[in-house]
């Protein structure tokens, strides 16, 4: 018999690396247990026995025997949905290989840092838990549930856009990478977002710091994206 739902996550990975990006990116959540594994006779107990939110899995493990077995789990399981893989190879033949066992999920190496760290929060219904928080950082105060921010002592309105690209400067490592951006006002909007839709609201948000501040609060780095900087 199955457990109830633990809302855990799975981490399948040999590579030290790895284990702390994932660490690091659930730093502060408590509600969640993260069990590593290195043994797939292991994993594979595990997921019979208990339901996990996320399943992070290093395709270093395609050597080992047991691999297939262990998709067979996941998909019999019906935890397909839940599963990360992460890929060394990104040929058609090992897509379709996790294709075949509906995993879609398949993010490949070396990791995007701010990719996996969206996926596990997507999975683990975080987004807008997450959003609705303070978030203080180079000397901004960011109330995402209220739409405005905090700077100089100065409070500045935004819309949902200004609003999810400050989100993402600050709680991304400076400078942020304008294609990293992207991706993630594509995901928050459910639509490809250009270069030049970016441009136009980083600007906007530009004139609302200066106007209120006097400051140029974001600033280019020619070539690359954007970072804060006060």
């Amino acid at each position: 018999m199955r457990k109830m739902p633990s809302k855990d996550i799975l981490v399948l990975l040999s590579s030290n690396e790895i284990k702390e990006q994932i660490r690091n990116i659930l730093l502060g959540i408590s509600t969640f247990n993260i069990h590593f594994q290195k043994i797939l006779d292991h994993a594979i107990n595990d997921i019979q026995s208990h339901y996990y939110k996320v399943i992070v899995i290093d395709e270093d493990f395609r050597k080992d025997s047991k691999f297939n077995t262990l998709m067979s789990v996941l998909f019999s399981e019906y935890l397909n949905s839940e599963t990360v893989i992460l890929l060394n190879d990104n040929s058609f033949d090992n897509l379709q290989f996790y294709l075949r066992y509906n995993i879609t999920c398949l993010i490949e190496k070396p990791i995007k840092k701010d990719l996996l760290k969206a996926i596990i929060f997507c999975k683990l219904e975080l987004l807008e838990q997450y959003k609705n928080k303070l978030i203080q950082n180079y000397g901004i105060s960011l109330y995402p549930h209220l739409n405005y921010l905090i700077v100089k002592g100065c409070k500045i309105y935004l819309s949902k856009s200004q609003l999810d690209i400050i989100f993402f400067l600050l709680t991304n490592n400076n400078p942020c990478e304008s294609r990293s951006i992207l991706k993630y006002l594509s995901y928050c909007r459910d639509r490809d977002i250009t270069q030049s839709y970016l441009s136009a609201n980083i600007a906007q948000l530009k004139k609302k710091f200066t106007k209120h501040t006097g400051l140029v609060v974001i600033k280019n780095r020619k070539g690359f994206g954007y970072y804060i900087s006060i």
